[in-house]
């Protein structure tokens, strides 16, 4: 409603692996970003990675005066663990990777990894540093070992071993994605002051939880940056979703 002032937040997120677009839809879509998307999208294989390149889902996570981060990551199975691993090891604390390695099971090793590096790319994102920041500096404590699709509050961080009190993180699982927001607790004002003239009570919310949406959710408010142009759609829509439903459409052909 109009001046309605929300003590809540928006922590929204989309399934672009479970979106099958109409043309209307993605048409539009293209309508609403720059040429120069327009013709990097054009140019992937599949339909899986021109809607998303990385996992499943896009998140968005904002409330009023308050700087905060979003990662999300999915908990995917590898093959190549321990080479991974070693890769990766001087990204996190000592107390970090004995948490990591403390499982029996490589899964349950990498949802630990998943769950830290997201944490990790949160804070640097609300920093706005990006990747120039020394990630191995932060070790965070994940007092709550494991996390389910309720909003988890309890991780702290320490950086170069001095504790980040000011920093809060909420954590919760999307299907098979971690999700991490850090939120600095100095930076925020009363959200009494929050207005929500466009979004509607039931997108926002009250604990952290993040809202699934549905593309109409997304769309509905755009103010598109150029006309329909068709040939977006007609350069989609022939592409098999993923290699999987590549080989088997070569499979039928043969």
């Amino acid at each position: 409603m109009p001046g309605r002032h929300v003590r809540m937040s928006v922590r929204w997120a989309f399934n672009f692996r479970a979106w099958s677009p109409t043309a209307e839809d993605w048409t539009l879509c293209n309508q609403c970003i720059q040429p120069e998307e327009t013709h990097r999208i054009s140019k992937f294989v599949f339909k899986k990675d021109a809607k998303s390149s990385m996992g499943d889902y896009a998140v968005l996570a904002a409330q009023g005066n308050c700087i905060l981060g979003v990662d999300i990551m999915k908990l995917e199975t590898r093959t190549d663990v321990a080479s991974f691993f070693k890769t990766m090891r001087r990204q996190f604390t000592n107390e970090e990777w004995r948490v990591i390695q403390s499982p029996a099971t490589d899964k349950e090793k990498l949802r630990l990894f998943f769950r830290l590096w997201c944490l990790k790319e949160s804070y640097v994102k609300a920093l706005g540093v990006g990747i120039g920041f020394e990630v191995g500096r932060l070790n965070f404590d994940l007092t709550t070992r494991n996390i389910d699709s309720n909003v988890t509050t309890d991780t702290t961080l320490k950086i170069d071993g001095t504790p980040m009190s000011e920093w809060a993180f909420e954590e919760q699982l999307l299907g098979n994605h971690c999700v991490a927001v850090a939120v600095n607790k100095n930076s925020r004002t009363s959200l009494e002051n929050m207005e929500n003239k466009k979004i509607a009570t039931e997108l926002l919310s009250s604990a952290g939880e993040f809202k699934v949406l549905d593309i109409k959710d997304i769309i509905k408010n755009v103010e598109p940056l150029s006309e329909p142009d068709m040939s977006f759609w007609e350069n989609f829509q022939p592409k098999a979703e993923d290699p999987s439903q590549w080989k088997s459409k070569q499979a039928q052909k043969s």
